[in-house]
């Protein structure tokens, strides 16, 4: 991977139009999601999010930003927001729509984005937020918030009248939130089963979330029940064996992530497919149903209802991950090589910063 620490003109430089707000991107998670975006940035657009050289990309992380600069009467300097941020230590935005509760960023080609990606959130305002959880809130709220969506989902589709309920990846965060949350809300009769390798299989099993762990060679062993599976991994080797043992008591896949498909991409050069051509598979693209849940609540509703499980889901998953702070251009470099080699483990989590 080539990676490179490129000169952006000096704050004060900055020319700023009407309307237009200068951030210090302050932290940043650095995560298995931002790999994601790294391999799918050409395919999905995420490497046009932030402006940047011809042939390069800035990468899309999830953090919090102050306000450096303001040329809105409605935002104020040193006012702090949640959202998608470069990973850089500043950002031009163009505030649109600004309200109590936050802005959505219209800046250049950000305009067109899903509004999931350009919005931004006062933290002074938000139900959601708490001072002492910022990190937990960069390195997991967006996959916790997917969850929710997930859960819902699933109820909506008639999907947790089974008997086992297979959720692969099941030492991500994603998994773990998707399992905390069916936990949460009754999964009907379905027992939870996590998938995942062998050597987090021990991590899975302690986080308690799964009636039963199994690892991703054992998946013949299964009994071959009525079924659903969750599949984050992006892997069609993975689903191919579910599929096998399964046969017709899989009444369902649903693929919600990629955990697993950018080695294969980057082995290829190619899309291993996330969906499939099985009717039987389900895409589920968080960002749509969570705006149409803010449609129908408004954001500052959401967040409200949001609140606690989110703390819930912190002060359980705060035993057994810790966060692990690094500040400047090495400790992040550092952090996405292993990121992108697989290396990380499970059982902590990169908070970064590009400021010294």
């Amino acid at each position: 991977a080539q990676t490179r620490l490129a000169s952006a003109p000096a704050p004060f430089e900055i020319m700023l139009q009407p309307g237009q707000v200068l951030f210090a991107v302050d932290k940043f998670a650095l995560t298995a999601n931002t790999i994601t975006y790294a391999h799918l940035g050409e395919r999905r657009g995420y490497w046009h999010f932030f402006e940047t050289a011809e042939g390069w990309g800035r990468l899309p992380v999830w953090g919090f930003g102050e306000v450096a600069r303001s040329f809105h009467q409605g935002i104020s300097v040193g006012e702090r927001f949640w959202g998608l941020f470069p990973m850089s230590t500043h950002m031009l935005a163009q505030a649109d729509q600004v309200s109590s509760f936050g802005f959505m960023d219209t800046h250049g080609q950000r305009r067109t984005l899903h509004p999931v990606y350009n919005h931004y959130l006062r933290v002074a305002h938000d139900p959601a937020y708490d001072p002492d959880a910022e990190d937990w809130q960069a390195l997991s709220q967006p996959q916790f918030t997917a969850a929710v969506m997930l859960a819902a989902f699933l109820g909506e589709r008639r999907l947790l009248d089974v008997k086992t309920m297979l959720i692969s990846a099941a030492s991500s965060k994603s998994a773990a939130a998707l399992a905390f949350c069916l936990k949460a809300q009754g999964s009907g009769k379905a027992r939870l089963v996590g998938l995942t390798a062998p050597a987090h299989a021990a991590f899975a099993k302690g986080l308690k979330l799964y009636d039963a762990i199994a690892t991703y060679g054992a998946i013949d062993q299964l009994e071959p029940a009525s079924a659903v599976h969750v599949d984050f991994t992006g892997s069609p080797t993975i689903r191919q064996a579910v599929a096998a043992r399964f046969a017709n008591a899989l009444k369902t896949t649903v693929h919600a992530g990629s955990a697993h498909a950018v080695a294969d991409m980057a082995a290829n050069d190619s899309s291993p497919g996330l969906v499939g051509g099985d009717s039987r598979t389900l895409g589920f693209f968080a960002p749509d149903h969570l705006r149409r849940r803010m449609d129908e609540t408004g954001v500052p509703a959401f967040r409200q209802q949001l609140a606690a499980p989110w703390a819930a889901f912190v002060a359980s998953m705060a035993k057994h991950i810790a966060i692990r702070a690094g500040r400047g251009e090495d400790a992040v470099r550092q952090a996405y090589l292993e990121q992108l080699a697989g290396t990380a483990a499970p059982d902590s989590g990169h908070v970064l910063s590009l400021w010294r």
